[in-house]
């Protein structure tokens, strides 16, 4: 019954359509308007190469938070309208890619049942974002974290996936994943030391467990398209400058304890959220009743379901430790919502690894598991960021009017020194920094270059 999977999804699907149309209402804001600045000036060599020797090595970030500007100027399109429409399609491939991988996971046949746990999996991330604005609604934020997170769950889903099932990694998937790797790398500072840990974990399991395929090749060739990815970013001229601008980091004991800290608090606050247990349950019933049947649980897999929750715990505290040894702070939300994603995906591959899939099953018996799933799904509606976005809702369009109406202002006055209004609406979910009465900081430098003025600075009383 086809049909009975896509009603099964209604929750889902509707949190998604909300979040991803919200996207519609994005405009760019800060560091967009430094990279669109800098593209139209420079063009996109010269663009990567500014960044890369004096702010970040992250230069597959760099290329896609100039993406909007570079789409922009190809097609002529104002930049106002370019944004959101990317980033709705952003939002749209990440569902589509957790489609694919809840496929990929479960093995599932049916489209509509891959539908049904895709959708779940991508609306379980949206609902627990620490920050749905960076995880949605920003492009530096959405594409320095959530295309490696993207990454992250595609590499560990694979490993996890041909590990578990005795299956030998195709050349295909190998090219693909060495590839992935490389790009996930050149991210941010903690995603290539996840793909790296993933990769010799995976070899390490396949050798101490005995597994039919152990393919020293294929993992060494995944591994070195992650460290040279990770050469490439740590030899950026452009961190040293950065690290400089945090004094409080780079102490290495300090950093062990507040990484362990910060590590214990993020779960502990997983574990406390309804959606979480609402997927989780979702996990356990899709995986027992729904999913193509295998082998009851063996003393190898319980060797992989051990090493793999090691391995989950592992990766994010080494975020959270790279994160304060850079700057003595917390790490960033946006860093988080990646954290999150790995966490997420980790403990869904724990459960389907965990679960007794039944051989002998009825029509009716996967039915009503695939009815339990839906049900499973509704505790997502009380998700932390759904319960924000609807609380801002109204606030959208004015917002919205407000932006536009001072883009247009920027864009048409032929003054050189521009004052514009102050807000009355500020929603978080779509906006943070504002411009300031300070014309030589950011944001105030980069928009002021952006629309060609000297001076660009916001009075309360204009």
């Amino acid at each position: 019954m086809p049909i009975l999977p896509i009603l099964a999804a209604a929750v889902p699907l509707l949190i998604l359509f909300k979040m991803v149309s919200t996207a519609l209402y994005a405009l760019p804001e800060t560091d967009d308007f430094c990279f669109a600045y800098h593209y139209n000036d420079d063009g996109l060599l010269r663009t990567v190469w500014i960044f890369y020797s004096s702010v970040i090595g992250r230069i597959s970030a760099i290329l896609l938070m100039t993406m909007p500007a570079i789409i922009s100027k190809a097609s002529q399109v104002d930049l106002f309208i370019v944004y959101p429409l990317l980033l709705c399609a952003n939002g749209i491939g990440f569902v589509a890619t957790c489609v694919f991988v809840a496929g990929r996971l479960w093995a599932v046949r049916s489209i509509f049942e891959r539908i049904l746990a895709g959708t779940a999996l991508s609306a379980t991330i949206f609902v627990l974002a620490v920050s749905l604005r960076e995880m949605l609604y920003w492009a530096p934020g959405s594409f320095s974290y959530m295309i490696p997170g993207l990454i992250v769950m595609i590499v560990l889903v694979e490993l996890v996936r041909s590990a578990a099932n005795d299956t030998a990694l195709s050349p295909l998937q190998t090219v693909v994943l060495s590839i992935l790797c490389f790009l996930g790398a050149l991210c941010n500072e903690f995603t290539p030391l996840w793909l790296a840990g993933f990769v010799v974990s995976s070899f390490l399991f396949r050798w101490l467990a005995s597994h039919p395929y152990p393919q020293r090749g294929n993992h060494a060739a995944i591994l070195a398209g992650a460290l040279i990815g990770i050469a490439i970013l740590l030899l950026a001229p452009g961190n040293a400058i950065r690290l400089g601008q945090y004094p409080a980091g780079q102490k290495f004991a300090e950093s062990i304890i507040m990484g362990w800290k910060y590590t214990a608090t993020d779960l502990g606050w997983l574990y406390q959220r309804e959606a979480l247990w609402g997927w989780l349950s979702f996990v356990a019933l899709f995986s027992a009743f729904v999913a193509p049947a295998r082998d009851k649980l063996s003393l190898r897999m319980a060797f992989l379901i051990v090493a793999l929750s090691s391995l989950i715990f592992g990766c994010a505290y080494a975020g959270h430790f790279i994160g304060y040894f850079a700057t003595g702070e917390a790490l960033a939300t946006r860093a988080r919502n990646e954290v999150v994603v790995l966490f997420i995906v980790g403990m869904t591959c724990i459960v389907a690894l965990a679960m007794p899939m039944l051989k002998v099953r009825g029509d009716w018996l996967r039915a009503a598991a695939v009815v339990a799933c839906g049900i499973a799904c509704i505790p997502l509606l009380n998700g932390q960021a759904m319960t924000l976005l609807n609380s801002e809702r109204s606030q959208f369009e004015m917002f919205w009017l407000e932006s536009m109406q001072r883009h247009v202002l920027l864009s048409l006055t032929p003054d050189a020194d521009v004052s514009v209004p102050v807000r009355t609406v500020k929603p978080s979910v779509l906006m943070a920094e504002d411009l300031t009465d300070n014309p030589g900081r950011l944001p105030n430098d980069c928009v002021a270059a952006f629309y060609r003025k000297k001076t660009v600075v916001m009075h309360p009383g204009t």
